[in-house]
Formats: C-alpha cells, sequence, structure tokens
C-alpha cells in the first residue's frame, strides 16, 4: 500500500561535481525515515535546480510523504542529536539520523526545511549550492520511477 516515486526536473545537469557519499547520506536518511514512518500513501523524492550563468547551480532535493506527520510540539527539536518523539519511540534507531543529515548539507553550504502536519504527513527541503561542474540540464523532461 506504499507507493515510492522518484522525479529530476529538467533543469537539473547530467553531472555536478560534489560529495556524492554524503548527499547519498542525506537522501538516504530521509527517504528511509519517509518510508518508516508511511504505512500507506506515498513518499515522493524530487530534484529540481536553479542556475545562474557563471554562477553554479542551486539543488533542491525534497522528500514528501502522507506518513504520520511531526506534532508542533516536536517540530522544533526534530533536528536536535538523540531526540525522540513519543511517536517514534517504539521505532529502531537512535535519534541520529536528522541531526547528522543535518551537519552533512551545512557543510556543504547548505541547509534542510521541514514542514509537517500530524496525521497528514511530512516535506523535508535539502538545498545545497553547486558552484562548479556543472553540464548542461538533460533535454528530456522528468523521470518518474514507481
Amino acid at each position: 500500500g506504499l507507493e515510492l516515486a522518484c522525479r529530476s526536473e529538467p533543469s537539473v545537469p547530467r553531472a555536478l561535481v560534489g560529495d556524492y557519499g554524503r548527499l547519498r547520506q542525506i537522501l538516504v536518511n530521509l527517504i528511509g525515515n519517509a518510508i518508516k514512518f508511511t504505512e500507506q500513501g506515498e513518499v515522493v523524492a524530487a530534484v529540481r535546480c536553479e542556475q545562474s550563468p557563471g554562477d553554479g547551480a542551486l539543488l533542491h532535493f525534497t522528500i514528501r510523504d502522507t506518513g504520520i506527520g511531526i506534532s508542533e510540539e516536536d517540530l522544533p527539536h526534530i533536528f536536535r542529536r538523540l531526540y525522540r518523539s513519543e511517536m517514534s519511540r517504539s521505532e529502531a534507531g537512535f535519534g541520529l539520523g536528522l541531526s547528522l543529515a543535518l551537519a552533512i548539507a551545512k557543510a556543504h553550504g547548505g541547509n534542510i526545511d521541514v514542514s509537517s502536519t500530524l496525521g497528514k504527513g511530512s516535506r523535508f527541503t535539502v538545498t545545497l549550492a553547486q558552484n562548479a561542474g556543472v553540464t548542461p540540464p538533460i533535454a528530456s523532461g522528468g523521470r518518474t520511477a514507481r
């Protein structure tokens, strides 16, 4: 009962110079959390790019789910190291994933923003700047995998 969709906007370059391993770490954590806390519905991972000639690229990775969501009470604390909400205490893990993902994003000049509604899902947006090694965008439209 869970659909996983991935989408890349046509504005995303075919190749960028960067730390693939660290980006992968962030995305695996966010997508893994979305799947863990979404019993039915969907998890959508998308990427889009803003480019300025000569200035590089600004990448926006969005992970959206229709899962349990995060309470307003917990939202300000979720990036704290070892923080576990009452709703997630029964789940496996130690509460390090989001704090590490944010630390990695910030170390690479980026950030992670979150919005959520309890019982309706969450949206995490990772923004990373890319200043060198940009190649032209993919000519075809975005891709979706199910």
